[in-house]
């Protein structure tokens, strides 16, 4: 299985609730690999909602928090 952004955020949840760890710990990689300005918003929302990944939650607030300018211009 190749995780991507087509499927990671159907992928994440259904692993979580069918506790495949390594599965749910493989997607919170790609999400913080693939985590920019552009999309921290949509991250915090995914992430914020669904409950998902508490340390990706905390990258996502370091990176608002750090580019907040940027990420309102973006």
């Amino acid at each position: 299985m190749t995780i991507c952004e087509e499927n990671v955020q159907e992928l994440l949840p259904a692993a979580r609730m069918l506790q495949l760890d390594y599965v749910v710990d493989q997607c919170g990689v790609f999400l913080e690999q693939h985590l920019s300005i552009s999309n921290c918003l949509g991250f915090y929302l995914f992430a914020g909602e669904k409950d998902i990944i508490s340390i990706l939650f905390k990258k996502v607030l370091n990176t608002l928090a750090n580019n907040d300018a940027r990420v309102i211009v973006n």
